[in-house]
């Protein structure tokens, strides 16, 4: 058994090794175009114009990629076979991540940090938001119209047939609807029970956002409109070509939480790191500084606005007034009915024996029994104490 682990382990890393390695070899590749042609200065716009080519194709690549990094995941993951669904979606996010960042932002590192230029960047990013969010986005809301129209087609020439078969039992028109309505809905797809795949394309947005704001800041609108045009779609292949879904009950989203806290605090590095070594506007860093000032420069910076970071989270509530209100007082409800429920275990155990051992109890707390019933929720506290220490 043992063996067989450490066989489907070693498998698992060579393929995810493969993948993850074309990924960069594509990368690397593509930035790499830029410079396998010479052009003479009077030749400039040709330049421009390839080094404009050699993006693109870095951008064909990924979205190609991206196509087929969550296939393999998957087959991955499933051959580890988890004893958990918790450990399964752990696995999932873990590996998802890490790919789709490979995939996505290995291009723009290279341009940001090894050509250093902005404009490819800004080229770059424009080219894997039309590419990789709003293509693939309409290339899998238009996968739905062009499938289940067929599917309903088909069956409702067979349902008529049948409704001829069976005139009684399709009397009026209502009840003939009301069937095919019914099997319509058994050749509707299920909707998907895990949501990996949506939150890893969040996360690459969001990443998008917050990791290279100071070469191309009008990202946050381009993600604004790429996630209105999805949010139309998706909305109208679920009413239309979707059955209801199973609800589920969650805490919260799990780790991806925790990613996108480490994309917004590595955010605020890369930026740093973006305007220091990459920028050509700066005027107070000066070309003649030694990487060692400008690796302290990029410290002290980044440092100062992580802190301002988590004294800004640390200042702003986490949840509205009336949700906290809302929380205490439904604690508030819970104690309440925990002690109805205390007290009238306490009652009920008041038969038979127990309640001439509660009437010895009275009579020893005071000779007068109306009095010493004064005394019971004292008692009452008391040994709920006593269960508590026991307990």
């Amino acid at each position: 058994m043992e063996e067989k682990k450490c066989r489907i382990a070693c498998t698992n890393f060579w393929v995810l090794l493969a993948f993850t390695s074309l990924a960069i070899i594509a990368s690397v590749f593509t930035m790499q175009m830029q410079h396998m042609i010479e052009f003479s200065d009077e030749e400039e716009n040709k330049k421009d114009w390839w080094n404009c080519f050699s993006v693109f194709v870095n951008a064909i690549a990924a979205t190609i990629l991206t196509q087929f990094f969550a296939t393999v995941v998957e087959y991955i993951v499933k051959k580890e076979n988890h004893g958990t669904d918790i450990d399964f979606e752990d696995s999932m996010i873990n590996k998802s991540f890490t790919i789709s960042c490979l995939i996505s932002y290995g291009g723009l590192m290279l341009l940001a940090f090894w050509e250093r230029s902005f404009m490819l960047v800004n080229l770059l990013m424009i080219f894997l938001i039309f590419f990789k969010q709003i293509l693939l986005n309409l290339i899998e809301a238009g996968r739905p119209h062009r499938y289940y129209p067929k599917v309903f087609s088909t069956h409702k020439k067979k349902f008529k047939p049948h409704c001829r078969k069976f005139p009684n039992d399709y009397e009026q028109f209502s009840y003939r609807d009301q069937h095919y309505d019914a099997e319509k809905q058994l050749y509707m797809g299920e909707m998907p029970r895990e949501r990996t795949d949506g939150f890893n394309e969040l996360i690459i947005e969001f990443g998008w956002i917050v990791l290279f704001p100071p070469a191309f800041p009008i990202a946050a609108l381009f993600a604004i409109g790429s996630n209105m045009i999805q949010y139309k779609t998706e909305k109208d292949g679920i009413k239309m070509f979707r059955k209801r879904g199973e609800p589920l009950s969650t805490m919260d989203i799990g780790k991806w939480l925790d990613y996108f806290e480490l994309m917004s605090t590595i955010g605020i590095v890369n930026s740093a790191l973006l305007i220091i070594f990459t920028s050509e506007k700066l005027t107070w860093f000066s070309e003649d500084m030694s990487w060692a000032e400008l690796v302290t420069a990029v410290f002290i910076i980044e440092n100062i606005l992580i802190a301002f970071r988590f004294l800004l989270a640390a200042a702003i509530p986490d949840n509205p007034d009336w949700i906290e209100k809302e929380m205490f007082a439904n604690k508030n409800r819970v104690r309440q009915v925990e002690s109805e429920i205390d007290d009238k275990t306490i009652v009920e155990l008041n038969t038979g024996k127990e309640k001439d051992f509660i009437e010895r109890c009275l009579e020893q707390l005071h000779h007068d029994r109306d009095l010493a019933a004064l005394h019971v929720q004292k008692l009452l506290k008391g040994a709920n104490k006593f269960m508590e220490l026991c307990g």
